[in-house]
């Protein structure tokens, strides 16, 4: 009995620390534009710059842990410290990973909305031993309003990154995504546009793939950043993600993030 009152004590104390750390949500209006290849690459570049990073995969698939071209199989699945809770999957020092599908038996499946959504994104912070964090960033399922509505009652400061693609129906999504974020009153550091062009690996000459980009026109229209473009080649395909770190979304979002000055909401 009074290890379990202690158990609930140290969690508690650690979800509170964990409410203080500002939080990045990386979210869109469509499946499939690129949230989990954000994530990971922002998550990445701020651990090399010594930030002490945590990510929340809540989407069904583990998309995040794939994006660093790790295993999924790598994770000991159940393993917990003396408090009872989740260690999560590390990529380096800095840089610490929970994915839903860590928390549950492998080859169950399930569906995540409303409430059940919810209650897992609960379970998957408390119970997780994070330990110090200067960011924490999660990505989300698509177009879940729940979720961001959730985060933003959870944690203290939190501002969201929206990823869309160049043609017509990504970009309403997006807008529409963008609207809920307003509504929420929740700040936006910018808009990544993902596959803004094809890049021929042989030759290196650029196709856009759907007309010119729409995404810095819908920048403009809310008046809020346009970090950059990614471009559609088969290195990302291949979960080769090290050459964006380099790319100007990246330096453009880091900049933003660490900002003392930027209003976090």
């Amino acid at each position: 009995m009074l290890k379990k009152f202690q158990q609930k004590v140290v969690l508690d104390s650690a979800f509170k620390r964990l409410r203080k750390v500002p939080l990045i949500h990386v979210g869109s209006g469509k499946g499939g534009s690129g949230k989990s290849t954000v994530a990971a690459t922002i998550g990445l570049k701020l651990s090399q710059l010594g930030f002490r990073v945590g990510i929340g995969d809540f989407d069904q698939t583990p998309n995040i842990i794939t994006a660093f071209n790790r295993n999924i199989n790598e994770y000991e699945r159940g393993k917990r410290d003396k408090w009872n809770r989740y260690l999560p999957f590390e990529i380096n020092q800095n840089l610490k990973i929970m994915s839903f599908q860590l928390l549950k038996p492998e080859g169950e499946g399930y569906f995540l909305t409303g409430p059940n959504l919810a209650e897992h994104i609960y379970q998957l912070l408390y119970t997780t031993k994070w330990g110090k964090l200067d960011y924490f960033i999660t990505d989300n399922p698509s177009g879940s309003y729940d979720s961001l509505d959730l985060q933003k009652n959870l944690f203290n400061k939190i501002s969201v990154i929206i990823i869309t693609e160049p043609h017509i129906f990504s970009i309403n999504n997006c807008e529409e995504f963008i609207d809920n974020c307003i509504y929420q009153g929740v700040n936006i550091f910018g808009i990544i546009e993902n596959k803004v062009f094809y890049k021929c690996p042989s030759c290196g000459l650029r196709a856009h793939l759907a007309g010119r980009p729409q995404a810095r026109k819908l920048a403009s229209k809310y008046d809020i950043h346009y970090l950059g473009g990614i471009p559609e080649e088969e290195r990302i395909a291949n979960l080769d993600i090290s050459h964006l770190l380099g790319n100007g979304f990246v330096s453009k979002s880091i900049s933003l993030i660490t900002n003392k000055n930027w209003n976090w909401q």
